[in-house]
């Protein structure tokens, strides 16, 4: 399998790299993110490629799903404290959906 990373590092001869930094170790999960945004912030320029395709593994069943997506969203509050401009305001709307959700049971829905 081929990864992004060591071809954009070997096209660019370790220059980005050796300025901004290696990936942060100390995350677990979100270390691209936290990469891609120190990219950025240096002035760096990204390259987009329309016809590039991504595959992502897909967890089998919603149990796994969840965990894979709380422990994102765990990591993610570490990379929001670390690049407090890296928030936007959509990415509250999971949270607001469930919380509207639970108002929402325990007003109308009271067992």
């Amino acid at each position: 399998m081929c990864n992004p990373y060591l071809i954009a590092m070997h096209s660019t001869e370790n220059k980005i790299i050796e300025d901004i930094g290696y990936f942060d170790e100390t995350f677990v999960i979100g270390q691209d993110c936290d990469l891609n945004f120190r990219i950025g912030k240096k002035g760096y320029k990204f390259l987009y490629i329309p016809e590039a395709k991504v595959y992502h593994h897909r967890r089998g069943n919603t149990k796994s799903f969840s965990t894979q997506m709380f422990r994102y969203g765990s990591w993610m509050v570490k990379l929001f404290k670390k690049h407090k401009g890296i928030v936007r305001w959509y990415a509250f709307i999971p949270a607001f959906a469930i919380l509207i959700t639970i108002i929402w049971d325990r007003t109308f829905f009271k067992i």
